[in-house]
């Protein structure tokens, strides 16, 4: 193999850098993530280093083969018809099918492992979340067929704008990342009804999101957000909109266009009181950074906007308090309100509930 047990410590020790040569060579093996290892999956692994250091070297390890990487259970099989069952490989095997240090050739450890289209369960209801991803690879591209995909709950910094190729998607969740801007290729989903980037660092949404004109649900809550685009105004099939929890100052009026809003949450938000005709000014800023009016059955703090006055009808308080809940916009599952705390301008971001995996609510 020409590995020098001294080399193969350190390439253990060091870890290797992600441009190694893949696990296996079979070309439909598109990667389409990559992700943290987990811990038995790296302890694994440095157990098979530090044995090809070992003198005299084993012939063969004792390990659950199950346990290993998915791509090194399959390039074990294919190329040395050791399945998942396998409590005995022989070191050659194993250290054959390892990635290799770039600079020495060596077999290592690197820092993140690739998630391919192999691995996933389903290549049209794509489910990544909680499974240590920090980085989504342009082959993400190449799943035109899904109509779901979730990555919720892991390390995602950015999203390629390969995802714009996904023109079957309907739900796409990246909540509770740490996204900082989204590309402007999400205007290209053409079938997307759910798009759910909530808990993440965003200081902006893309105009570029106007597009979607199939949208009934937009979460983008607990983010870094100061203003929202006007040209959101022009999603009328919009039927949920949340930004709580955001730097908001004001609401742009297009968002009166939204005819379908039935569930605008601004709750957390430090808006700009606005008076009402023949309100009193001394009532009309009573109610700034109030957090706490829509969950005691009030309006939305002290009128924010026109447009959300008018998108939460507010001359009914009853509707105000369901819109500014967290009661779902379809009546067939409705879900427990969450307890928030009180928030104001000042006040730090809410606890993020435990990732549920799946979309929260049903399709409209």
């Amino acid at each position: 193999m020409g590995q020098g047990p001294s080399s193969a410590s350190a390439a253990a020790a060091a870890g290797a850098p992600r441009a190694v040569t893949p696990l296996t060579t079979d070309p439909a093996h598109v990667v389409i993530a990559w992700r943290k290892y987990t811990a038995a999956e790296r302890a694994l692994l440095h157990h098979i280093l530090t044995a090809a250091t070992q003198h005299p070297r084993p012939a063969a390890l004792a390990l659950p083969v199950v346990q290993l990487p998915v791509l090194v259970q399959a390039a074990l099989r294919n190329e040395y018809g050791i399945g998942a069952d396998a409590t005995s490989v022989p070191l050659a095997a194993l250290l054959s099918v390892l990635p290799r240090d770039p600079t020495t050739g060596d077999a290592a450890v690197p820092d993140d492992l690739p998630v391919t289209a192999g691995e996933l369960e389903s290549t049209v209801n794509v489910g990544l979340c909680s499974r240590g991803v920090v980085e989504i690879a342009p082959g993400v591209g190449s799943l035109r067929a899904a109509n779901v995909l979730q990555l919720c709950c892991n390390a995602i910094t950015k999203l390629p704008p390969h995802v714009g190729y996904l023109t079957h998607l309907t739900v796409l969740s990246v909540a509770k990342n740490h996204l900082t801007e989204l590309p402007v290729q999400l205007g290209h989903l053409s079938s997307l009804v759910e798009l759910d980037v909530s808990r993440n660092r965003l200081t902006s949404l893309p105009a570029s999101l106007a597009r979607l004109t199939q949208l009934h649900v937009l979460r983008a809550d607990h983010n870094l957000i100061p203003a929202l685009p006007s040209q959101l105004g022009r999603i009328t099939s919009l039927v949920v909109l949340d930004v709580a929890y955001n730097p908001l100052r004001a609401l742009p009026a297009e968002l009166l266009a939204l005819s379908n809003l039935r569930k605008l949450r601004v709750r957390g938000c430090p808006l700009m009181p606005v008076r009402r005709p023949g309100e009193n000014p001394a009532e009309a800023g009573a109610g700034e950074g109030d957090a706490d009016a829509g969950a005691a059955g009030n309006d939305p703090p002290a009128a924010a906007a026109p447009a959300a006055a008018a998108a939460q009808n507010a001359a009914n308080p009853t509707a105000n308090a369901a819109a500014d809940g967290d009661a779902p916009p379809a009546p067939a599952a409705p879900a427990t309100p969450r307890a928030e705390p009180h928030a104001g301008p000042g006040a730090r971001r809410a606890a993020a509930p435990r990732c549920r995996g799946w979309a929260r609510y049903p399709r409209p």
